[in-house]
């Protein structure tokens, strides 16, 4: 049981306890509003001040693991093994990123940077900056969120390391400007993480350093947390892609076929305001019989839903019902926000509206919902689950030095590294716009590479799951209905969704096993 701390009215909180239920199940997490229960082994504690700091220390005591995320009193930096100082008055700066250029990407003065401890090892990336670009100021086709200056999803605190261990730290210029990640192995008592922001890493696969602590540190002399990967066991990587169909739906047909011959579903998210003839519907109809899904984009594709909960609901509703009026025996089980944008008051309307689940993520806009594992979000009940894929193959994303697709496979790499599910996506073309592509010929080559890549790295560690949008989302939820619990030494998993799907993977204790392994 794994043990979540914070104040009441902290933001940061509810997003961290959700991040850790994606990771470890709700049946190993438990909010912890007083005392440490007696024999508490694994706690996270937000913005440890007063009581809090107490608790943390009551559970480092007592030989346990701990996350400290966030600003520090006097206290809770002795216990990990920090000095703390003021917060630098130039952070903002450190933060700030240029619009990226067509062809070319942009990233923030201050990075990330990654030491050679054995704990750093589990982050897919040794650098990377506190913001980068893409495209213009809107998404980072390597899926993290931005880092910002200050507050909540920023840097929390100035520090220097006083008997920790540096895992991590905010690089400026070549100079290491204060520790980011630091660890401290208490000589009696256990171990204590420390992340200089309040929500940690929720919104990065480098949130696999935080499963990582928790499951596989230390192993002989430290207790350890099993945790639910997120590819099933035996599969090297889980890959979805999709079309947002914005405009002129038919014009997807030629990539829909390449992906048809290469055996690949293909998913289509549709928005329906716009003109629609039997051609389109003639499409989404035969990319769901070849194993793909269809999707709703909401009707209008107003920027942040219209930014009222009225417009957004009746979006939803009626988008879904346009589809099924014209797609009769396909169901409309999922949506894809408009411009990935995802204001707080969205999920419960969708869950209203008769959906099961989104997609989004966009580091341009809300951070609650670039989630480094797909899951609850919250503000919405399970079973409604979103999974974010912030990762877009457009045409003047291909850098114009070196490899062109050099970014994307990055991307790949850190989701395989760490047993992600990926998803990217594309636009169909239409007669306003094309998405930087030169032609069809041009679109189809970089897919067709970009499959090669993915298929080739994937086969050492067992292969690509290829799946539909559905079809993830099902494989999302079928983790957050899971129970993962430790029973006399041993881990037992229920899995009450699996029904003919491959069985998933837990790990523990610096092993990988099969709930096949477990009895589930």
């Amino acid at each position: 049981m794994i043990g979540v701390a914070f104040a009441l009215g902290d933001a940061a909180g509810p997003v961290v306890e959700a991040g850790l239920i994606r990771s470890f199940t709700a049946s190993q997490v438990r909010r912890v509003d007083g005392p440490a229960p007696e024999g508490m082994a694994f706690l996270v504690v937000v913005n440890p001040q007063g009581a809090l700091s107490s608790l943390a220390g009551q559970v480092a005591a007592q030989g346990g693991k701990v996350l400290l995320l966030g600003a520090l009193d006097t206290a809770a930096a002795a216990l990990a093994g920090v000095v703390a100082e003021p917060l630098p008055a130039d952070t903002a700066a450190w933060a700030a990123c240029a619009s990226a250029p067509t062809y070319g990407t942009t990233a923030s003065d201050g990075l990330i940077r990654y030491t050679d401890h054995p704990l750093a090892g589990a982050s897919p990336f040794q650098e990377r900056p506190l913001l980068r670009f893409d495209f213009t100021e809107e998404w980072n086709n390597l899926g993290y969120g931005r880092i910002e200056g200050s507050g909540q999803w920023g840097l929390a605190q100035g520090a220097r390391c006083d008997g920790a261990s540096l895992i991590a730290a905010v690089n400026v210029g070549g100079e290491d400007r204060l520790p980011f990640i630091t660890l401290h192995d208490q000589t009696v008592g256990g171990s204590v993480l420390w992340i200089n922001r309040a929500v940690g890493l929720v919104d990065s696969l480098e949130w696999a350093l935080v499963e990582a602590f928790f499951s596989d540190y230390r192993p002989d002399d430290r207790p350890c947390l099993p945790h639910l990967r997120e590819a099933p066991y035996g599969v090297g990587a889980v890959v979805s892609m999709r079309l947002d169909c914005d405009e002129d739906i038919k014009s997807a047909r030629p990539l829909f076929e390449l992906y048809r011959s290469r055996g690949v579903p293909f998913s289509l998210a549709v928005k329906t305001a716009q003109p629609a003839v039997e051609e389109d519907f003639a499409l989404l109809r035969e990319v769901a019989a070849a194993g793909g899904a269809v999707l709703s984009h909401s009707v209008n594709h107003y920027v942040r839903w219209g930014d009222d909960p009225g417009i957004a609901l009746q979006e939803a509703v009626d988008s879904r019902a346009w589809l099924q009026e014209h797609l009769p025996h396909i169901p409309i089980r999922h949506m894809v926000s408009p411009f990935h944008q995802t204001p707080v008051f969205v999920p419960p309307l969708l869950a209203q509206a008769g959906y099961e689940g989104f997609i989004g993520g966009v580091v341009s806009a809300e951070p609650d919902y670039i989630l480094a594992r797909g899951g609850i979000v919250p503000g919405a009940a399970f079973p409604f689950v979103s999974h974010a894929q912030q990762c877009m193959v457009h045409g003047d994303c291909l850098l114009a030095e070196g490899d062109p697709l050099a970014v994307y496979k990055r991307a790949f790499d850190a989701a395989l590294a760490t047993s992600a599910i990926f998803g990217f996506l594309d636009h169909p073309f239409s007669p306003r716009y094309s998405y930087g592509w030169l032609d069809e010929a041009q679109r189809l080559q970089a897919h067709a590479a970009f499959l090669d890549y993915i298929q080739a790295s994937a086969q050492p560690a067992g292969g690509v799951w290829f799946v539909n949008e559905d079809q993830c989302l099902d494989l999302v939820r079928r983790r957050m209905a899971c129970a993962l619990n430790v029973e006399e030494g041993q881990v037992r998993l229920t899995d009450p969704l699996a029904g003919d799907g491959p069985p998933l993977a837990v790990r523990w204790r610096g092993k990988t096993l099969s709930a096949t392994e477990l009895g589930a």
